[in-house]
């Protein structure tokens, strides 16, 4: 069975093992996983008082798990991969010894979530209250400030809230540090949640004081202090702070539970036979290698493909292709695309910028919607706005766009972009629509997908930057669909 579990679940294991050694957020991930082991460790006498009694009832949910992981698998997203990883393990261990012994495996295979890169979709939430509320904070501690999007605004200089100061690390730590201590020494359901909500108060509330500190050193020492610089270890050692609180929350919590109530001792039964443990392993090896297997067929390599080509001018407005500067100041990067295109048109003295990454079969890290990808340098650009508004999109003649604001990391130059995803023959903003588009085309033999990205400068009128986008893009929409259903046809 652990064989089984191992060719299925091996790639996204071993991404999940480079993420924690890459990522800022997720860095304490090994730790998490020893933690886990620790509390298992420490019910090693519960488990021996139970008497492993398999259930096929699990087999509904290691199948139901396996579809997910098939469906994520063949889309792409790691993410469901890794969340499944810790499912089917409480899911197979019902199955083959039994609902008695899942109990007492559930709650320290859980906290496995905790190193689970589930928490990422509120990052750029916390990152935007965390802008929000610091910039509040600092003018009522009579800090002249202004905020725009991300970047605060001192008389001194200037701040901005990047991704790694949205406190979703320390929101992580926080709560992987409360769900230890309450799996360690609290035994009651309100009590582990109560410490739970307090360290994730904790957890954003810190990181509010530490952004919120580092603008009053800023604002009083003329941006001259080193920590205006390099705070991050200012942040952690804050931090000690929010760790003493939980520490403290926790014993006033053991008190308020009293001493827990005595279990009964568990009934003895008959061993189960070794051929029913032996038959349970084995159908759920069956239910894992499955989906494992057919998932590698779908996921089948792909021919090369030709590169893409646009025309030298586009007649629906006069737009008329010219040379890039070099390098381009401004360039996506989809990895491992089958063709890339980037281009620059021109019209009465405005310019756009358009690139198309094309992927003739959807695979694994080669997708239009992968977190690889990126839509600009980070070290060049910053993103200008504090939301990426996938709500709003621009109609340009059935060319759906998502719309950005980037701002250059050195000087004031902005530029204003738009982006729409190509699969199965549709053209969306919504990344979870596009993988859905994605299953679709696989199931039914079209893999092909394709991302499109407008870009201009938008140093004035932001409504001038919109409708130039917005003229190019209907300029473009009818040349870009012949494009891709050409590359798409059979040679």
């Amino acid at each position: 069975m652990l064989s089984a579990l191992a060719v299925a679940l091996l790639d996204p294991a071993r991404r999940l093992l480079a993420l924690w050694l890459d990522s800022y957020e997720y860095g304490h991930g090994p730790v998490v996983v020893l933690a886990s082991a620790y509390l298992l460790w420490l019910r090693r006498d519960a488990f021996r008082a139970e008497t492993p009694r398999p259930d096929l009832r699990g087999l509904v949910a290691t199948a139901a798990l396996m579809a997910a992981w098939f469906v994520s698998r063949t889309l792409g997203i790691v993410l469901g991969e890794q969340l499944v990883l810790v499912l089917l393990l409480l899911s197979v261990t019902y199955t083959v010894l039994g609902p008695r012994v899942t109990a007492v495996a559930r709650l320290p295979v859980l906290y496995l979530i905790f190193a689970i890169p589930v928490w990422s979709e509120i990052g750029p939430t916390l990152q935007s209250y965390t802008a929000e509320v610091s910039t509040e904070l600092a003018r009522t501690l009579g800090v002249p400030i202004y905020l725009e999007g991300l970047y605060m605004t001192i008389p001194a200089g200037q701040f901005v809230v990047a991704e790694t100061c949205s406190g979703l690390r320390y929101l992580l730590a926080a709560l992987s540090l409360g769900g230890f201590y309450a799996l360690l020494n609290l035994h009651t359901a309100w009590a582990r949640m109560v410490l739970l909500l307090v360290c994730a108060a904790l957890g954003v509330v810190f990181n509010w004081v530490r952004v919120v500190t580092i603008v009053l050193i800023g604002h009083h020492s003329q941006m001259q202090s080193p920590l205006v610089k390099d705070h991050i270890g200012f942040g952690w050692v804050l931090f000690l702070v929010a760790v003493v609180a939980t520490l403290l929350a926790g014993r006033l919590l053991e008190r308020l539970e009293g001493e827990p109530a005595p279990r009964p001792a568990p009934t003895p039964g008959p061993a189960p036979a070794t051929r029913a443990l032996l038959a349970a392993a084995a159908i759920s090896a069956g239910l894992v290698l499955g989906p494992a297997f057919s998932a590698d067929r779908v996921l089948r390599a792909t021919d090369p493909v030709a590169p893409i080509a646009l025309p030298a001018r586009l007649d629906a407005g006069g737009w008329s292709r010219v040379a890039l500067p070099d390098p381009p100041p401004w360039r996506p990067e989809f990895h491992d695309a089958d063709a890339q295109l980037l281009a620059r048109y021109q019209r009465d003295g405005q310019w756009v910028d358009v690139y198309v990454a094309y992927y003739a079969v959807q695979r694994q890290d080669a997708e239009v919607v992968n977190d690889r990808n990126i839509l600009y340098d980070r070290d060049v650009w910053r993103r200008f706005a504090h939301e990426i508004v996938e709500t709003r999109v621009a109609a340009a003649d059935g060319l759906p766009m998502a719309e950005y604001w980037l701002r250059r990391r050195e000087g004031r130059e902005r530029r204003l972009m738009w982006r729409s995803y190509w699969v199965d023959g549709e053209f969306t903003v919504a990344p979870k629509t596009a993988k859905w588009l994605q299953l679709r085309g696989l199931l039914s033999g079209r893999p092909s997908a394709a991302v499109a990205v407008l870009s201009t400068a938008a140093d004035g009128d932001e409504d001038e930057a919109r409708a130039r986008l917005s003229a190019f893009a209907h300029a473009l929409s009818g040349p870009l669909r012949d494009v891709l259903d050409d590359a798409t046809r059979p040679r």
